[in-house]
């Protein structure tokens, strides 16, 4: 048998199909994302018969679609699983017969099952962000994910600073048997330390006692059928919060920002780098800033249409205030007026950037000028990116870790890359070859959005055509 393998299970059992592994593969590779579905591919040999096109003998089709692939490989002279996912396309090479397949990791199990209208807080009652998330978890029964809210919640004090919590609980739900394997890289094996004494947050977080668990957001909504995954992608980005997926578990992240304890740099003493195991070396990187998504004055409305949409009209910092440089804004046009709110030295500087955001199913003023103030906060700066590809990764590296990154190009005495700073790691692509399980690349940003594409943008409008044909949108 080869360094790796793939099992193939049964999506609804998990029951294992088919007798013996599949041995003919040339490659596995799975990229695991934050607050996203990661994704997989494997390449088999034109010899594997267990795969048939859709009109051959349904008995020979082992590797059909929606079916379980489960990667193996020896490590240390140990079986460990090193990737799994939903079998959702599959090719063949009519000439050669070189077979591919590929589709999500196992997160997209939760696209099955839909919350339908499900209610999570209300105007008068908004729901704390675990509550939220809990309430979706228990659609989640029986597709073998467990969504796990408790092990990053904070608990502790303030004494630190408004938004930083102090003395919070140690995260340890890295245990031996998680996939995080690889030459050099022991099971669950991290950085001493990595996790750190302390959790920044990216809102104030309430005074309370020590060991007072602290919800970091609260929430008002009501689904319209979306389905669990999306549901969880939909709380995460109302509350600016993040999950990843561990093996068949996800952890709600809430504002977490751990250190992995790794620094990535492109050059430097060969010898040394090769002693230093906290030492990622960069053979690759690309930067992308996109300033697309920036704007600092933002017109927000709720579920609604014409002059019956909901609005932001009655807000007052005493009834919901905003931060320092933050201030409520009014544009009158044609006797007509238009309620929104700006970021004051933004505007100042660069002039207004106007934008209109529509939430069509929320109804509540207040919960309409949270979600505006969260979006107006994430969109005053451009958002950075960068690709890198990594060799020499002693440690596992996990999406929503940051990993600090020195990066200094040179070009005639023009330095058009120079990086030195701590980034947010979005995406880490593992590759599994005869030499075994490797981190060969990641996506980093200096923010948790993810860059917006245009098929992004085509399904959010068509989420908004749903939403209307859900709920009834009163007009005037």
């Amino acid at each position: 048998m080869s360094g790796y393998w793939l099992d193939i299970h049964d999506q609804h059992t998990d029951a294992k199909i088919a007798e013996g592994p599949i041995v003919s593969v040339s490659r596995f590779a799975i990229s695991h994302r934050l607050t996203k579905s990661g994704t997989w591919g494997a390449d088999l040999a034109a010899s594997e018969k267990r795969i048939q096109h859709t009109n051959a003998d349904p008995a020979l089709r082992v590797l059909d679609s929606k079916r379980v692939v489960r990667c193996h490989a020896i490590v240390r002279s140990m079986p460990q699983e090193v990737g799994a996912g939903v079998v959702d396309t599959l090719g063949i090479e009519a000439a050669t017969y070189g077979m591919d397949i590929g589709g999500n990791d196992l997160s997209v199990l939760l696209a099955n099952p839909i919350v339908h209208e499900l209610e999570v807080g209300t105007e008068a009652a908004p729901m704390g962000i675990k509550a939220a998330v809990d309430a979706v978890a228990a659609f989640a029964s029986g597709t073998g994910i467990t969504i796990n809210t408790t092990t990053y919640l904070s608990t502790g004090d303030t004494t630190a600073s408004d938004d930083q919590i102090a003395n919070v609980t140690n995260p340890s739900n890295f245990q031996p048997g998680d996939p995080i394997v690889g030459p050099g890289i022991q099971p669950g094996s991290y950085v001493t330390g990595w996790a750190g004494t302390s959790l920044i947050m990216s809102l104030p977080a309430t005074a309370t006692a020590t060991s007072v668990t602290l919800d970091t957001n609260q929430v008002a909504h009501t689904f319209s059928g979306e389905s669990v995954l999306a549901a969880l992608i939909l709380l995460a980005n109302a509350a600016g919060e993040d999950f990843r997926l561990q093996g068949q578990t996800i952890y709600w992240l809430y504002r977490t920002r751990e250190s992995s304890g790794l620094y990535a740099v492109a050059g430097g003493d060969p010898i040394a780098l090769l002693g230093n195991d906290e030492a990622v070396l960069i053979t690759g990187l690309s930067y992308q800033r996109d300033s697309s998504q920036v704007f600092n004055r933002i017109f927000p409305y709720g579920s609604g249409s014409g002059n019956a949409r909901e609005t932001i009209a009655g807000m007052t910092p005493s009834t919901f205030p905003l931060p320092a440089d933050f201030e409520y804004h009014e544009t009158i046009i044609g006797g007509k007026h238009y309620y929104g709110m700006q970021h004051t030295d933004s505007v100042a500087a660069n002039g207004p950037i106007e934008r209109m955001v529509t939430y069509r199913s929320v109804v509540s003023p207040t919960e309409i000028a949270r979600l505006a103030l969260l979006e107006l906060q994430r969109s005053l700066t451009p958002l950075d990116t960068y690709q890198l590809t990594v060799e020499k990764v002693r440690y596992g590296i996990l999406p929503g870790q940051t990993i600090h990154v020195e990066y200094h190009d040179s070009y005639d005495g023009y330095r058009p890359l120079d990086i030195d700073d701590d980034l947010l790691v979005q995406q880490v692509e593992w590759e599994v070859t005869v030499d075994g399980a490797l981190i060969v690349g990641l996506q980093l940003s200096n923010q948790r959005r993810w860059p917006q594409t245009v098929a992004a943008r085509i399904e959010k409008l068509a989420q908004d055509v749903d939403t209307l044909s859900n709920y009834n949108q009163p007009s005037v």
